[in-house]
């Protein structure tokens, strides 16, 4: 195995000396070295599982091969989630007892009731022409995380997803003074009988998913079946039965509009840092973006893997990998979780020449204090190293679609080929670069 690929363990990281930065936390090394790596084994890992039921109509019952970019979106948003409900400095512990962190970590479990489970992340892949058991890209990650975040009634996070290099401070700053909206699954029937689902992003009916089925009854999401083979006619090359429900706004009484109020944001940035490979120009402000106070870490890889990276020491990038299959885990009789197997005592290390130049960092921020914060920061410690790593304005220029506009989603630097890995397995779904 290649020596940068190793643990990072106790014998390694003592001989490293100087700042390491861990999701914006700064570790001075050796002298630092417990303290990080308590850190990040309080971050919930998420793996490749297998044996949960399987994914709607499709026969798939493990993620192996497949759901790496899945897995990191899962936990870049559970630190998110656990950063807005237990704080940054949180720690875990085994056989911990804490209902809080039993409750985030239940959004992850794989079953179809938890919110962000990997099948509904993979659902939502119809709205960008992925079926079950294909390849995401972190874009399309991203944007199954915003649809389903509307789900979640308890976190109310607002999630953005600055497209086109380009974020948009009065559009997310509109978005977290939105109230949250409630989610109720219905499809609208049309005069001429079709059926059109409501998309919650835009707001209206989004064209690119129309079809004619039988409407969803109205009630709420968590209490519909997954739809099964045959309930829904498929468009395209997307697998019958594998149809979303969609998701119609309604106001969250509990937190209705009002002066002062800010939901807590979750900002994704998808970035293309490089054609072929990683332009190491991006080098320095990449780093610093793992400095601030509101990272938490990207979606990137290398061209064989998805990555959840989450610091860096020098030129290298620690990170956590999905790439290791496990049993799913159950919820036991008194409602706890059997958890061991969701944190990861040591991160991986890789050079950051080797990262993939398709990245989509994540900045959680609780409320409009502290963004503004990350805006001042991204101007002064980002983009003061790298001035076109992506823009920072204060409005929408009017040549820009709106956010949520049909098609946005589209837009992923990557395909899918069947690669043999460096072990002699096989992984059908790696990234590399389409062609130009």
């Amino acid at each position: 195995m290649d020596p940068e690929l190793m643990l990072f363990d106790v014998q390694r990281s003592q001989s490293l000396e100087g700042d390491a930065w861990v999701l914006g936390v700064r570790y001075g090394l050796p002298e630092g070295n417990e303290e990080m790596r308590e850190d990040v084994r309080s971050r919930i890992w998420c793996s490749y599982r297998k044996n949960f039921r399987a994914i709607g109509g499709t026969q798939l019952t493990s993620d192996s091969g497949w759901g790496c970019t899945l897995r990191c979106g899962q936990m870049l948003l559970a630190h998110a989630l656990v950063c807005k409900h237990l704080g940054r400095n949180w720690r875990w512990r085994p056989n911990i007892k804490d209902p809080t962190y039993t409750e985030v970590l239940k959004k992850f479990l794989d079953l179809r009731d938890s919110e962000y489970s990997i099948q509904m992340i993979a659902l939502q892949g119809e709205d960008f022409g992925r079926t079950v058991g294909q390849w995401f890209g972190p874009n399309n990650v991203a944007h199954a995380i915003r649809k389903l975040s509307v789900r979640d009634s308890w976190s109310r996070l607002a999630v953005h997803v600055a497209m086109d290099m380009l974020i948009v401070v009065d559009d997310i700053k509109q978005l977290c003074r939105r109230p949250h909206q409630a989610t109720i699954s219905v499809d609208v029937t049309m005069a001429t009988g079709e059926t059109i689902p409501v998309d919650e992003a835009c707001g209206s009916v989004c064209s690119s998913s129309r079809r004619t089925a039988q409407p969803f009854l109205e009630q709420p999401l968590l209490e519909q079946p997954l739809p099964q083979a045959g309930d829904h006619a498929g468009s395209g090359d997307r697998a019958p039965g594998l149809s979303v429900p969609r998701l119609a706004p309604t106001l969250d009484a509990a937190h209705p509009s009002r002066d002062g109020y800010f939901r807590s944001l979750l900002l994704f940035v998808p970035l293309r840092l490089g054609q072929d490979k990683f332009n190491m120009e991006y080098a320095a402000a990449l780093k610093a973006s793992l400095t601030l106070p509101q990272s938490v870490g990207f979606i990137g890889g290398k061209p064989r893997h998805a990555l959840y990276v989450i610091g860096y020491h020098d030129d290298y990038l620690f990170y956590l990998d999905p790439h290791v299959t496990q049993p799913t885990v159950h919820l036991s009789e008194d409602g706890s979780i059997p958890d061991e197997t969701y944190h990861c005592a040591e991160p991986l290390r890789m050079r950051l020449s080797e990262l993939d130049p398709s990245v989509a960092l994540g900045f959680f921020c609780k409320d409009e204090a502290d963004f503004d914060d990350l805006v001042t920061r991204l101007r002064e410690q980002v983009l003061s190293q790298m001035t076109y790593m992506f823009e920072l304005a204060s409005t929408r220029p009017p040549f820009m679609d709106p956010p949520g506009s049909p098609g946005v989603v589209q837009k992923e630097p990557f395909q899918m080929v069947d690669t043999m890995m460096d072990d002699g397995e096989t992984d059908s779904y790696v990234m590399v670069d389409i062609p130009k």
